[in-house]
């Protein structure tokens, strides 16, 4: 039985698949990426970016810019 993130990443999979919307707040960009359809990113409220979990994957320089990897 998966236990801690990779639950709750199946979880949320289970929630996408049954069509229901869900906002998920976290820093894992890469686990997020893999269960989200559109990622906003906010620093100190302003949105610096918005837009498909794909698009943002294809741009590297705004994970390190924002996310730190």
């Amino acid at each position: 039985m998966a236990s801690g993130p990779t639950l709750i990443l199946g979880i949320i999979g289970q929630i996408k698949q049954a069509g229901i919307a869900a906002v998920i707040v976290d820093k894992n960009f890469a686990a997020v990426s893999a269960v989200a359809d559109r990622v906003v990113i906010l620093v100190k409220g302003i949105t610096v970016f918005e837009g498909a979990s794909a698009e943002l994957r294809a741009q590297p320089e705004l994970h390190q810019r924002y996310l730190g990897v």
